[in-house]
């Protein structure tokens, strides 16, 4: 929230993206998947009003297991980045879309 915050009061949009959800064991996933969503649950309580302020759930985007994806379950490898970096592209642009039609 205070990052959010932060980019906000400087006038950034910002998009926040759900970490790839880590899957170690099934306990570390649990945790993982209700930290995320308690951060989903705080952004949307303190920024649905704000559309500058976006969310995209990358938490079952890929497999952490699959090692050219993530080499050690949790860090991405070039081909995992590859993947989440598209996985923005549409985001990216529906953000940069609404910048435009409020700034016009």
């Amino acid at each position: 929230a205070a990052a959010v915050d932060y980019a906000r009061a400087q006038g950034s949009d910002v998009l926040v993206g759900t970490q790839p959800y880590l899957t170690v064991s099934p306990s570390v996933h649990a945790v993982h998947v209700a930290q995320q969503s308690a951060l989903r649950t705080m952004l949307a309580r303190r920024f649905a009003s704000d559309a500058a302020v976006g969310y995209v759930n990358l938490g079952d985007r890929l497999d952490l297991e699959d090692v050219r994806l993530s080499f050690d379950h949790m860090h991405l490898t070039v081909a995992g980045n590859q993947q989440i970096a598209e996985a923005l592209v549409e985001p990216v642009i529906a953000a940069a879309a609404r910048r435009q039609r409020v700034s016009s």
